[in-house]
């Protein structure tokens, strides 16, 4: 049993070494610039509907008393805030700076818009689970 196993390692060990290494070289040489490029991608999500928030003022609290009941805040508190987070934490993200900290105000920003009312609005879960049950329906038999 020993002589197998011996001989399985010696073939197979060269090969995983040769692998690891290969992570390791992406790693360090692929990982910081894939990881700017993703941090760049993930803040302009948020940035450019922060801005549109900005400039649209008054119609956005309007947006947000009327679509997004938001039950805690007066609409248009809720409009600045949220105008001010999308455009306030997206630069942190990008640059790294307090980049947990702002992924998780824009997560908590866009976790309460989403799940603060289900009554008046239908949340994306909800949306998944019918795309799911259109998309997933059992086939005719015969």
């Amino acid at each position: 049993m020993s002589a197998i196993w011996q001989w399985t390692t010696r073939r197979l060990a060269p090969p995983a070494e040769l692998i690891k290494d290969a992570f390791l070289y992406l790693d360090e040489r692929a990982g910081p610039p894939f990881d700017l490029v993703l941090r760049g991608w993930l803040a302009s999500i948020f940035f450019g509907p922060g801005v549109v928030m900005a400039i649209s003022g008054p119609s956005e609290s309007w947006v947000y008393g009327i679509t997004h009941a938001v039950p805690l805040f007066h609409s248009e508190f809720a409009a600045l805030f949220g105008a001010a987070i999308w455009l306030i934490c997206p630069p942190f993200l990008f640059v790294g700076l307090f980049a947990r900290a702002a992924a998780f105000l824009l997560l908590v920003d866009t976790a309460y818009l989403e799940l603060a009312d289900s009554s008046t609005n239908d949340s994306a879960i909800i949306y998944l689970t019918k795309d799911y049950r259109v998309m997933h329906r059992p086939l005719p038999c015969g």
